[in-house]
């Protein structure tokens, strides 16, 4: 199987298992999901896997800190 075959299958799998998560209360594994389709789409279409060491480590914490920001957004009351 090719490696971008192998990717969007993950991807659609992730996906319909945070779409079938969204309705409960499991709001960090919706956004664990989230994480790891990020870096899965970040690693394989953005040619991540050939980029120097910096790059990979500040989109890394790009999508660590925006995840993070959002999970201290849900967690604060209204």
């Amino acid at each position: 199987m090719n490696t971008n075959t192998a990717v969007w299958v993950a991807l659609l799998g992730l996906t319909v298992v945070s779409f079938s998560i969204s309705g409960h209360a499991f709001e960090s594994l919706v956004l664990v999901t989230a994480g790891l389709k990020a870096a899965m789409v970040a690693w394989n279409f953005m040619e991540l896997r050939t980029a120097h060491l910096v790059w990979k480590l500040g989109v890394g914490a790009l999508i660590t800190l925006a995840l993070g920001l959002v999970y201290i957004m849900g967690a604060l009351p209204n």
